[in-house]
């Protein structure tokens, strides 16, 4: 039975080059603990059209950040399940060794995105702050005409806060 389970994205320009070198350092990095007991490991890619963008775009934009795309873009999820909490520090520093790895390497080619996924994102990575200060300081004014007493940033666990 599963019990465990993290996510992490990192988006990337979509060529041929960058999506086989993260593979490769995904690889590289879940290696020492592919053997696991109870391990199951993915690394997902959903891909952005290069016209969703510029679509969002001239409807005004959007609170995400991502502006007019750069090109086809890809999310990379990594995604593991583990059964055993005695695993967490290896699987999760593995984890993270491979999103540094595969930021590093876009980075130095200008292929990085500086934007998270919500829906896939770790407690180490900043959401709301990929969305840049300008989107950030817009969604903290929404929440603070809409939910004055701030409910959902203090009252409602778990999720993304804007003023923390």
């Amino acid at each position: 039975m599963l019990s465990k389970a993290a996510y992490m994205n990192v988006i990337i320009k979509a060529d041929t080059a960058n999506v086989q070198a993260a593979t490769n350092i995904y690889m590289g990095a879940i290696d020492p603990v592919k053997s696991t007991e109870g391990l199951v490991c993915s690394l997902t890619l959903q891909s952005y059209a290069e016209s969703l963008l510029p679509s969002s775009e001239f409807k005004g934009g959007d609170v995400l950040g991502l502006g007019a795309s750069p090109g086809p873009l890809v999310n990379l999820l990594l995604l593991t399940h583990w059964s055993d909490a005695k695993y967490d520090d290896a699987i999760l520093g593995n984890m993270r060794t491979a999103l540094r790895g595969i930021d590093e390497y876009a980075t130095s080619r200008g292929a990085k995105i500086d934007h998270v996924y919500m829906n896939y994102a770790s407690e180490d990575q900043d959401v709301v702050k990929s969305y840049g200060g300008k989107n950030k300081s817009f969604l903290r004014e929404v929440s603070k005409k809409y939910d004055p007493e701030g409910l959902f940033q203090k009252g409602v666990p778990g999720g993304r806060k804007l003023f923390i």
